[in-house]
C-alpha cells in the first residue's frame, strides 16, 4: 500500500505502474491537457511534477512511503545516496535535525520475577555487539580508500519487488556502505569488516513499581562503527508470571485457601509477602467468610513507581472443605448449626421419590456438550 495515491491518479496510472506505463501516462496527459482551447498551466505544472517524481526510482520509493512530506525530507540530501542510505535506517527526520548518524539500538527481553518489581533490584548483563576492529582502526584493510561496490554501484542497495511493493534491502556485497575493501587489502582480523565481535556490560536497576514493557535505556552502548555514533542498548522488561500473586496495575490479588471452621468462626490468618513481610489479619468470630469472598487490605499492593505509595492488596478466600464429618464430629454440628431439616421442593409439591446420589465417570467434563449422553 502507497501512503499517497494523488500523482499516480494526475497520471491515470496505477501505484504498480512499471516505468513505461509511467512514462506513456504522462504524455497521454499531457497531450490530452494540451488538446483543451484554455490548457491550464497549473494542471501541466503538476503533470510534469508527478512525471518527475514516479520516473525516479529513489523519489517514488519516498513518495509511496512518506507521501509529498517524505519528499520535502528528501530534499535535504546531496545525493540520491545519502537519501537511500538515510531511509534504509529508517529515518523520519531530515539528516539536519537528526544530528550524526547512528548504528542501529540492540534491544533486548529480559525476564524479571514480581518480586524484583516490588523490591527493585540490580543487576549486570552481559551484551554481545560489534567493536571497531583494533588492528586496522577501523579501516578495514592497510588501503584506507576503499573501492566503489561494483554491485550497488555505490548506491548501497537495490530495488527488489516484493508482494507488489518497491523495497530497497541493503546491499549484501557492501551492508549497505556503498564501498569495499578487495581480498588482498582485507585486515587479517576483520576481513575488511572494520569491525568485529565484542562485549559490552551494562549496569541495570530496576526500580520499585517499574511494570513490564518499561526500558531500561543505556546509552552509546550498541554497535559500533567507524562511520557512526554507537547506539543505545535498550532492556525491555518482561514479568514472569508468579505462583501466588498476580499484578493489575498498582494492585495485587492473591488467593488463600482457609478451612471450613475459620470461614464459620473466624481466626487469624498469616501472608508471606513478595519482600517476606509476614501479614498477619483476622477473620472476626461471628461473620461467616463464604467461598470466593474478596477482601482488601489498603496500601499492600504494589509500590507506585517515582511516588511515595502503594496500590492496594486483594484477597479472594477459597474455602477447603473436609473430604468427610463422621460420628460425633457430625452430631456437634448439627447440634450447632441445626438439625438439617430437607432441603428443596418436596413441602411444595408433596409426593416424593427417593434417589441415590453416585459419582460421575472418571472421564465427565461438565463444560461437555449437553446434548452429549454418557454411554
Amino acid at each position: 500500500m502507497v501512503k499517497e495515491r494523488g500523482y499516480y491518479d494526475l497520471l491515470e496510472v496505477s501505484p504498480d505502474a512499471s516505468p513505461e506505463e509511467i512514462t506513456k501516462g504522462w504524455r497521454t496527459k499531457v497531450a490530452s491537457v494540451r488538446a483543451t482551447l484554455a490548457p491550464d498551466k497549473r494542471l501541466l505544472e503538476a503533470v510534469s511534477k508527478a512525471h518527475d517524481v514516479l520516473s525516479n526510482p529513489e523519489r517514488r520509493l519516498v513518495y509511496d512511503e512518506r507521501g509529498e512530506a517524505g519528499l520535502l525530507e528528501a530534499n535535504h540530501f546531496k545525493s540520491n545516496r545519502d537519501m537511500l542510505q538515510y531511509f534504509m535506517r529508517g529515518g523520519g527526520e531530515t539528516s539536519k535535525s537528526q544530528g550524526p548518524r547512528k548504528t542501529k539500538d540492540l534491544v533486548h527481553n529480559i525476564d524479571v520475577s514480581l518480586e524484583d518489581l516490588y523490591r527493585g533490584k540490580s543487576f549486570t548483563v552481559s551484551i554481545t555487539r560489534d567493536v571497531i576492529c583494533a588492528k586496522c582502526g577501523g579501516k578495514g584493510g592497510k588501503n584506507s580508500a576503499p573501492k566503489q561496490c561494483p554491485v550497488c554501484e555505490g548506491q548501497g542497495g537495490k530495488y527488489i519487488l516484493r508482494h507488489e511493493q518497491r523495497v530497497l534491502p541493503a546491499c549484501s556485497n557492501c551492508s549497505g556502505n556503498g564501498v569495499v575493501s578487495y581480498m588482498r587489502d582485507q585486515c587479517g582480523e576483520c576481513l575488511g569488516q572494520k569491525v568485529v565481535s565484542g562485549t559490552t556490560v551494562v549496569q541495570a536497576h530496576i526500580e520499585k513499581g517499574m511494570k513490564a514493557g518499561q526500558a531500561l535505556t543505556f546509552n552509546g552502548e550498541s554497535d559500533q562503527s567507524p562511520d557512526a555514533d554507537p547506539g543505545n542498548v535498550v532492556l525491555i522488561l518482561e514479568q514472569t508470571p508468579h505462583s501466588r500473586f498476580e499484578r493489575k496495575g498498582d494492585n495485587l490479588h492473591v488467593t488463600v485457601e482457609i478451612n471450613l471452621l475459620t470461614a464459620l468462626v473466624g481466626g487469624k490468618i498469616s501472608l508471606k509477602h513478595l519482600d517476606d513481610r509476614i501479614l498477619s489479619f483476622t477473620l472476626a468470630p461471628g461473620e461467616i467468610t463464604k467461598n470466593d469472598i474478596i477482601k482488601v487490605v489498603r496500601h499492600q499492593g504494589m509500590p507506585i513507581h517515582n511516588q511515595n505509595r502503594s496500590g492496594d492488596l486483594y484477597v479472594k478466600f477459597a474455602i477447603k472443605f473436609p473430604e468427610q464429618i463422621e460420628g460425633r464430629a457430625a452430631q456437634l454440628l448439627r447440634d450447632a448449626l441445626g438439625s438439617g431439616e430437607p432441603i428443596g421442593d418436596a413441602e411444595e409439591y408433596g409426593e416424593v421419590e427417593e434417589v441415590s446420589l453416585g459419582e460421575p465417570d472418571k472421564d465427565f467434563r461438565d463444560d461437555a456438550d449437553p446434548g452429549c449422553t454418557p454411554q
